[in-house]
């Protein structure tokens, strides 16, 4: 029996094989299929799916509606904050804007010591206490009795308040500049929580619903302290400079004239 060849191979059957083993070159595959309203240009690129809308974007314009003065201080960092908080999610939601709460907080305490210190030093009532004092013209049995302060003792407690009130000054300032900045910083994290909230609308995740408008109810709470901070602050170094004033006007004007008055009333 003769060994087959492929010369002897029915004509069919090379047909076939033909087919099977035709090169890459010569194979037609049919065109991708493409979504409605895609670009023709586009066309072969991959189709990965509809497109998912910048909800950034979509959030920083509305804040340009809503915030428009917060937003054109910073808006790269205002956008830079809306792209960490969305979208939602619990850990981001329960932290966004502790930090910027906790030193508000720190700030109230501090700054409470110097609020205390003025009310303590009482200077109003010190200073026309003490210029009372000097006015006195007590007789030698009272001198005998009580203790007299002379003019150079009341001249010598008045420095001391004066020098004490001045300290207070830079330190309320300081707290003042502080608060100014923290007052921005709450601001900017309330106004990226609530524009976020706008534009995602319903949360389907009670839990993260709950805890998004509890962390808005804080932050507006921190902001409010905030703002009245700042003014408690203005107002307190406003009474420390007028008070300032008033001590210069008793050692400069009010002190020598009552000397001048006991140095004549001596001499008659």
């Amino acid at each position: 029996m003769r060994e087959s060849t492929g010369a002897e191979m029915p004509a069919r059957a090379r047909h076939a094989a033909d087919l099977a083993f035709d090169p890459p070159t010569a194979r037609r595959t049919a065109p991708p299929c493409v979504p409605a309203g895609v670009p023709a240009g586009v066309a072969s690129q991959p189709v990965l799916g509809p497109a998912i809308p910048d909800v950034v974007t979509h959030a920083l314009g509305h804040a340009r509606a809503a915030y428009a003065e917060l937003v054109a201080q910073d808006e790269p960092r205002f956008k830079l904050k809306l792209s960490q908080l969305l979208p939602f999610k619990l850990a981001g939601v329960t932290s966004w804007g502790a930090d910027a709460a906790q030193q508000q907080s720190r700030l109230a305490t501090d700054a409470a010591t110097v609020m205390r210190t003025y009310s303590d030093l009482n200077g109003s009532e010190v200073l026309e206490t003490t210029l009372d004092a000097a006015r006195a013209n007590p007789s030698r049995l009272q001198r005998l009795i009580t203790r007299h302060r002379s003019l150079d003792d009341c001249r010598l407690s008045i420095i001391a308040l004066r020098e004490r009130l001045q300290q207070l000054i830079p330190e309320c300032e300081e707290f003042i500049n502080e608060q100014d900045h923290l007052a921005r910083e709450l601001a900017l994290y309330l106004a990226v929580l609530s524009v976020s909230a706008d534009v995602t609308g319903a949360i389907a995740d009670a839990v993260l619903a709950g805890a998004v408008d509890q962390r808005r109810r804080a932050l507006q709470s921190s902001n409010q302290q905030a703002q009245v901070l700042k003014q408690t602050l203005q107002e307190l170094r406003g009474l420390i400079v007028a008070l300032l004033g008033n001590i210069d006007h008793g050692l400069n004007v009010t002190l020598p004239a009552i000397e001048l008055a006991k140095v004549g009333a001596a001499g008659r």
